[in-house]
């Protein structure tokens, strides 16, 4: 459509959809890439990160996993793999609900259902309302643990990698915040047990 999409495509098996976090990369999943040889990964720069295009206006979860589900049948595939990670893991949920035939396996990392679902921390939201993180890099040290916490809150020194990641491909302002259009008033509470 009218959405250009970088993807990275390794490996050699069945295929893998890898959705990231807010603002993330494609390079968010280098570490476990490399850990994968046996599986096709498809990697993606979401709307408005890293090389992909940025939409005119935002895109609700439903147009995103269209536009998902496009780049799925683009790379010539019947059915993939999805793994989501925060935001991408909503994005999953809904790309598994509307196009159930697609999705082969579903692996949802640090996601949740929306609307209906446990709140996280507020200094935590707080810090996810901005995407300050990718532009600074004492901005990213001093917020990781508290939005991240696990292995980069116990042991620091192991984001230097990903925070020289995420400071090369900052997602734009405009496109951080479509983002978080698409999570206002989404929910998939109504039909999680479905997938």
């Amino acid at each position: 459509g009218a959405h250009r999409l970088r993807i990275s495509r390794q490996g050699y098996g069945p295929p893998l959809l890898l959705l990231g976090g807010l603002g993330n990369g494609l390079g968010v999943w280098d570490n476990l890439v490399r850990e994968l040889p046996d599986l096709d990964t498809i990697a993606v720069d979401a709307p408005g990160t890293g090389s992909s295009s940025t939409p005119v206006l935002p895109l609700s979860m439903a147009e995103l996993a269209d536009l998902y589900a496009s780049l799925v049948r683009s790379l010539q595939l019947d059915q993939v793999s999805v793994l989501g990670l925060s935001f991408g893991g909503a994005v999953a949920q809904q790309l598994a609900y509307q196009s159930p035939g697609m999705v082969r396996r579903l692996v949802l990392c640090g996601t949740g259902p929306g609307l209906g679902g446990a709140p996280g921390s507020t200094a935590a939201l707080q810090e996810l309302a901005s995407p300050a993180r990718y532009y600074s890099a004492s901005q990213s040290r001093r917020v990781t643990p508290l939005i991240y916490g696990g292995r980069f809150a116990r042991e620091p020194e192991n984001f230097s990698r990903e925070l020289q990641n995420r400071l090369a491909s900052p997602p734009s302002v405009y496109g951080y915040y479509c983002q978080l259009a698409a999570l206002v008033g989404w929910s998939s509470l109504p039909w999680l047990g479905s997938i």
